[in-house]
């Protein structure tokens, strides 16, 4: 667990665009955060580069099913605590999915069931589940969640290493890519590192912003994916 660079391993409905030049989006969790939450980031004449490179068009996403989950966990300097998101399909038809989405803190946790457009990916419906029973929501409750999870570079410089590898999400071992760039968080320099798999068409496995001294600005973490359908989960799908 997309931003999206709009760092965006969360979610999102939203369709704002990224220029050609801004750093490219992570997408661990989903593409639905699409292009980031922030304004545009400006880019220093000093800081130009010939060499910057935009993240080419994402796979779409491989068709979710009733039972699918994705747990992501985001941590690093950009907040005073760590978080967790679960997603998990919990209904499924022609036209929509439905996602249950978590929010933990180490507070408190956080559900809201959302209704997805199928084709286009925008929400319909958001509703809050708590003790108390199920509630509606603005569509902005659901974009503020991921939010939280949202970290934006100031600046993607140049790519600097493009290599292959495996990763692990859970137990898994997947062939993945890793590919790192150089990027300013203000006028201090940084790193990203964005981790992909084939096996994940649309997603992630993770993203980290670093200083260059070491220290975690961002991670997000897909760490861990599969299929577990419970008795309360829709048979529309099946």
């Amino acid at each position: 667990m997309t931003k999206p660079w709009c760092v965006a391993l969360g979610v999102s409905v939203l369709s704002l665009g990224c220029s050609a030049l801004a750093p490219p989006k992570v997408e661990t969790a989903r593409s639905e955060l699409v292009e980031g939450q922030a304004a545009e980031p400006k880019r220093s004449k000093q800081k130009a580069s010939s060499k910057a490179k935009a993240r080419p068009g994402r796979a779409r996403l491989a068709p979710r099913k009733v039972g699918d989950y994705f747990v992501h966990r985001f941590s690093g300097s950009f907040r005073s605590g760590p978080l967790t998101l679960i997603e998990r399909v919990v209904d499924s038809d022609r036209k929509t999915v439905t996602i249950d989405y978590t929010l933990e803190d180490g507070v408190s946790d956080k559900t809201l069931r959302v209704e997805l457009d199928r084709e286009s990916e925008r929400p319909r419906r958001v509703v809050e589940i708590t003790d108390e029973g199920e509630t509606e929501v603005p569509i902005s409750a659901y974009e503020a969640m991921l939010a939280q999870t949202v970290f934006a570079p100031d600046v993607n410089d140049e790519l600097l290493v493009e290599k292959k590898q495996t990763c692990l999400v859970g137990p898994k071992e997947l062939d993945c890519e890793v590919k790192q760039y150089r990027v300013y968080v203000g006028d201090e320099e940084a790193r990203l590192t964005v981790t992909e798999s084939k096996s994940l068409p649309g997603r992630d496995v993770s993203g980290e912003v670093t200083a260059v001294d070491g220290s975690v600005i961002y991670r997000a973490e897909l760490v861990e994916a599969g299929n577990t359908p419970r008795a309360s989960d829709s048979m529309a799908s099946k």
